[in-house]
């Protein structure tokens, strides 16, 4: 993987913080300038910790490989990254009723206008 920025969609299930730096740490050491990360419903780690503690986990593993690595966490929320403007939600629709994977999912009996999560 090369280029001036990576975008990666989560997905990465319920690990541990320790897991979570280590990623940073990989997303610091890719050959793009800058990295973007946006949750999924697999990630309801990245739900529990909120976004400010998840970016601060990832910035202090990217900054392990590479002191000049930029990793962004988009949570509901735009940015410009070199120059690009880009906006990040990890909301989706409800999947099933039985599956595990329910992060940043709208809550049972939630209108579907309401972000409410669970």
């Amino acid at each position: 993987l090369t280029g001036d920025r990576g975008v990666r969609g989560a997905d990465g299930g319920r690990g541990a913080l320790l897991q979570l730096e280590a990623f940073g740490q990989w997303l610091g050491s890719l050959p793009c300038r800058s990295s973007v990360l946006i949750g999924g419903n697999h990630d309801a780690m990245l739900e529990d910790l909120g976004g400010e503690q998840v970016r601060a986990i990832l910035r202090r593993g990217a900054q392990r490989a590479n002191p000049l690595a930029r990793v962004h966490y988009l949570l509901n929320a735009g940015a410009q990254i070199d120059g690009l403007r880009l906006f990040g939600t990890p909301l989706n629709p409800r999947n099933s009723s039985t599956s595990k994977n329910a992060a940043f999912q709208p809550r049972a009996g939630a209108g579907d206008d309401a972000p409410e999560m669970r």
